[in-house]
């Protein structure tokens, strides 16, 4: 139904080959003629149905509403899943302006309900929000689970919703709130993988549970789209890489965290040409806390001492324990002249702190290797072996000191 060029057929005629009924209603949505089929479907004479507000037929709140606002907004309409009452037999209803009124068809779809209560019970069986969307891409059928993953729309989530209007629901109502940028750019990329039925992505919502989101392609031209929460799965793997990445007696990156972030530095070093540098910290004459107050004192002094460090540098630098007692940073965008500066101001701070033990307080000092990435160089290797031959010259030097190379 496109144009009022439908109503010159015959109503009689038409409404013979369908199920359900065509109506018309005058500006104020009073009805003023509907075809037979009209008592079947509403469960009410026609006679008895006339002169009174077509929306007061309709059952619920929510479908009454939806059906002013389509006649409110005076453009064709199509599509409207609603129930009539008495007969409560679900109705799929379209319209158009005519004349300064009314006039429109109601297609029973009542059977074809109650088929796809039958694909919503199996879908219920399924652990996965599971929803079938028809070749317009509207909503068919839903089982819970995909309710409780869409409940900030729960209330919009019924059949003949389109899938771009619960998509733009959902970000009204914040449910996108890592997409700041161009949300029309989001819309339109998400409604084409719907259309295609090929899309799988993850995302972490709003109430801190992660989903997967899986869009399918139906035989008819319809879509499926699936919902699985995974979100004990990734903190599983968040933990995982977390012990892969982080020293567990300190709590700082490792070894093997340290290099693959100086990697990713020296590439955006060798690319965009910010100055990088390199340190390395030892601790003088760790073995004789271990030797003389164990090495549980010798654990809290080395946890000491990376917490300390760290917060004497700037959250883009990257500390970690690379050896026993040693202790490697990164500090991207510092020029030479700097570093120094920096590091020796880490020497002297740990050379005033006193740590509490259970041996009581314990002081220790440091020796600080530091150099720059140099330009030509692809690697941190050549730059951290410079910082360490400069920490071997403070330790002949007299420890407690920092040396550049």
């Amino acid at each position: 139904m496109t144009d009022a060029s439908t109503w010159s057929l015959s109503s009689e005629t038409i409404a013979e080959t369908m199920s359900g009924f065509l109506w018309s209603a005058d500006a104020e949505g009073r009805l003023t003629s509907a075809t037979s089929g009209f008592g079947r479907t509403a469960g009410l004479p026609v006679t008895e149905a006339l002169g009174r507000p077509l929306i007061d037929l309709i059952e619920g709140p929510s479908d009454r509403k939806r059906f002013a606002e389509a006649l409110a907004a005076g453009a064709p309409f199509r599509d409207l899943t609603l129930r009539f009452w008495p007969a409560r037999r679900w109705t799929r209803l379209g319209g158009l302006m005519r004349d300064g009124g009314h006039v429109g068809v109601a297609v029973d779809i009542d059977e074809e309900r109650a088929r796809m209560g039958l694909i919503e019970a199996a879908l219920d069986r399924l652990p996965d929000g599971a929803a079938v969307f028809d070749r317009d891409h509207r909503l068919v059928a839903f089982n819970e689970a995909y309710r409780r993953h869409n409940a900030p729309i729960d209330d919009m989530l019924s059949p003949g919703r389109s899938f771009e209007e619960l998509f733009r629901i959902s970000i009204a109502r914040g449910q996108y709130p890592e997409q700041p940028g161009d949300v029309e750019a989001l819309i339109a990329e998400r409604v084409a993988q719907h259309k295609r039925g090929q899309g799988t992505f993850k995302r972490l919502r709003p109430g801190g549970d992660w989903a997967l989101y899986r869009y399918f392609p139906l035989p008819d031209g319809g879509s499926a789209t699936l919902i699985t929460d995974i979100t004990e799965s990734e903190r599983q793997q968040a933990e995982l890489t977390r012990l892969a990445t982080t020293d567990p007696l300190t709590g700082i990156a490792n070894r093997r965290s340290f290099f693959a972030h100086a990697q990713r530095e020296v590439e955006r070093a060798k690319r965009y040409g910010p100055p990088l540098g390199v340190f390395v910290l030892d601790l003088d004459h760790f073995k004789r806390v271990n030797d003389t107050h164990g090495h549980a004192v010798g654990d809290v002094v080395l946890q000491s001492i990376a917490r300390h460090s760290a917060s004497q540098l700037r959250v883009t630098d990257i500390i970690a324990r690379t050896g026993g007692e040693e202790f490697g940073a990164l500090m991207p965008e510092t020029p030479p002249e700097e570093i120094g500066q920096v590091v020796d101001r880490i020497r002297r701070s740990i050379a005033d702190l006193e740590i509490d033990t259970s041996a009581g307080k314990l002081g220790v000092t440091a020796s600080i290797g530091f150099s720059s990435l140099l330009d030509g160089e692809d690697r941190i290797d050549p730059a951290l072996a410079r910082a360490d031959a400069a920490l071997y010259r403070a330790k002949l030097g007299g420890r407690n000191r920092v040396e550049g190379g």
